[in-house]
């Protein structure tokens, strides 16, 4: 995680790279697909289906960096 302190605030740049957990294909949710898909589940993690044709799981850690994970 790195950050800017501004003002009286901090500006936070969490990172928004995955990788998948079977094959290390590279993901991006530069446009928060991925973390719109997260807040409308109860769990708040989505499934993603990997070109090398697994399934995994994404959600985002408490510090608000994107995390691939198998199930």
């Amino acid at each position: 995680m790195t950050g800017i302190n501004i003002g009286n605030g901090f500006l936070d740049f969490a990172i928004i790279d995955f990788a998948c957990p079977h094959c290390s294909e590279k993901y991006t949710d530069s446009d928060g697909k991925y973390l719109d898909r997260c807040n409308k589940n109860q769990n708040w993690c989505t499934r993603v289906s990997c070109k090398c044709g697994q399934k995994f799981l994404m959600t985002y850690d408490g510090f608000g960096n994107a995390v691939g994970f198998k199930k």
